[in-house]
This record gives structure tokens, C-alpha cells and sequence, in this order.
């Protein structure tokens, strides 16, 4: 499979006002509206947006999606109707004929949450009884991606499919494990932050989190419940604290709210729903 043409990524992003990954992950979903390969389907993506895109490809690259476009039909394109005009209508016309040969899927938005959390399950019940007294319909991230995978090896190629059916992910970031930078790694100014052992999420939540926000961070919500090593690498991204607080569910409610999630807050049930306190050892017995 050819590769994608960086120049035209840049281009695209450039035309777009979007970064790389934001310009990777609408090239991702041309290529589930089409099933062009990537390098193609990202051609068409800069088409589409009135990109010429003769310096960033070859003749036969242009004729394959133009070919792919047209499908079976009779007429011939001509070279150089390439644009988007064109390009946008033969999408089109392939996605009418989808629909017509099979039925849409229904699409559960709105009000599904898909909850990333750790090991602390107490605090995994205490956030689903929490978004479910707000009419929210949470669900857990890691049984939805394993049921889309199946044999799929890559997280990524179905990552795109299971988001388009939840308005938001909330990121569980909790103190299930403890860690510590070893002593000749530490710093002078660091013996105050990594000198000694701090709680951190599990590896799996940090690396799920990263997934989503990489893929969808309009949709993606850090939730920090309890004292957590901080977060640094979410490129300045508003980590929301929760505890017992009615200001700080308030918080998180506003967040989804913002998200388009139909938030209800009539009554008082959210307010109490829960409890945001991570779940400490048990006391050892005494002999």
C-alpha cells in the first residue's frame, strides 16, 4: 500500500486549520465512506476541499480514484474534472446505493457515555450511577472495542466506528496504581514529585486515553477522582477534578452538557448519586 504524501497531509491541514492528526482522522473516515485505501481516499479528501492535487499524485493514483468514484457507470470522467464538485457527486450516488442495498445501523448518540476506568470498581459503579441519574446511558469502553475488534489487530481501524456511536468518553483517571521514579532518575527539583511513591491510573486507561483523545478530543473528558500523578502529556488539556462535591458533578454535567449529551439535572438524585472517594487498603487484622 503506497503511503500517504506528507506534503499533502500539510496541505490539507493547511486548508483545513486542523493539525495532522485531526487531518489523519477525517482521511479515516473517507475511507470507511469509500473503502479507498488510505492514500486515495486522502487524494479525495483533498478534492473535495478544492485541492489540486496533480503535484502530490500520479496519473494512475488520479484514474484509481476516479474509478473507484464511478463505480460501474457508463459515462467517462474526464481527467480534468477532478474537482469537488464532481468528487462530491459521485460520493453521493455511492452512498445512496449503500443505503438502498442496506440498512443503516442505528446510531445511539445522544445520551451513550463509554467509560474508560482502572481496577477500582467501586468507582466505576459510583460514575455509572452518577451519569445514569442524569438520563445518561453509560457503558464500558473496553467490552464495546472488544466486541467491534473481533479479529481486527489494530485498535485503531475500528476506533472511528465504535465512537460514532456515543456522544462522549469519560476517562476515569484513579490512583489504583502506586509508582516511583527510581532515585538515579530524579532530579533536583523533582525529589517533591517523583522522588516518592504517587498514585497513577492503570497503563491500559492512560494508553485508551490517549487513543481517544488522539482520535476524537472533542468527545474525550479526563476525569481525575482523588490524588492522581498528574497527567502532563494532554497538551494543556483541562483535566476536570470530581470528588463529593455538588459543584464539581456540576462540572462534569456542564462538560457532557457542552458535548451535546441531553443532560437532566431536575431533581436532586445526581447530586448524590455515588461516591467519589477511591477505595483505600484494607486495614491489616490484628493477631
Amino acid at each position: 500500500m503506497a503511503k500517504i504524501n506528507q506534503a499533502l497531509i500539510e496541505r490539507l491541514g493547511s486548508k483545513l486549520g486542523i493539525g495532522d492528526k485531526a487531518v489523519y482522522a477525517r482521511i479515516a473516515k473517507v475511507v470507511n465512506e469509500t473503502a479507498l485505501d488510505r492514500h486515495l481516499a486522502a487524494l479525495l479528501l483533498a478534492m473535495r476541499n478544492g485541492i489540486n492535487v496533480h503535484r502530490f499524485s500520479t496519473e494512475a493514483q488520479r484514474a484509481e480514484v476516479r474509478g473507484a468514484l464511478r463505480n460501474g457507470r457508463e459515462h467517462e470522467f474526464n481527467s480534468a474534472d477532478s474537482g469537488s464538485e464532481m468528487v462530491e457527486r459521485a460520493v453521493q450516488r455511492r452512498s445512496a446505493k449503500a443505503s438502498k442495498q442496506k440498512p443503516a445501523k442505528k446510531r445511539t448518540i445522544d445520551n451513550t457515555i463509554f467509560v474508560v476506568h482502572g481496577r477500582d470498581e467501586a468507582l466505576r459503579r459510583s460514575m455509572f450511577d452518577f451519569l445514569r441519574a442524569l438520563d445518561l446511558n453509560p457503558k464500558e469502553w473496553d467490552h464495546v472495542l472488544r466486541e467491534a475488534r473481533g479479529n481486527n489487530p489494530y485498535i485503531g481501524n475500528v476506533l472511528d466506528e465504535v465512537m460514532e456511536k456515543a456522544q462522549a468518553v469519560v476517562v476515569m483517571l484513579t490512583p489504583d496504581d502506586l509508582v516511583q521514579l527510581k532515585d538515579q532518575f530524579v532530579g533536583r527539583d523533582e525529589k517533591n514529585t517523583e522522588g516518592y511513591p504517587l498514585g497513577q491510573a492503570r497503563p491500559n486507561v492512560l494508553f485508551e486515553a490517549g487513543l481517544a483523545m488522539g482520535r476524537h478530543p472533542e468527545k474525550t473528558v479526563l476525569v481525575q477522582i482523588g490524588r492522581v500523578k498528574p497527567f502532563s502529556d494532554v497538551g494543556g488539556r483541562h483535566i476536570l477534578r470530581l470528588s463529593e462535591s455538588t459543584e464539581s458533578r456540576n462540572d462534569l454535567a456542564n462538560r457532557l452538557e457542552k458535548i451535546g449529551c441531553k443532560v437532566n439535572r431536575i431533581g436532586r438524585d445526581w447530586m448524590k448519586a455515588g461516591d467519589f472517594v477511591p477505595t483505600e487498603p484494607k486495614a491489616a487484622k490484628k493477631r
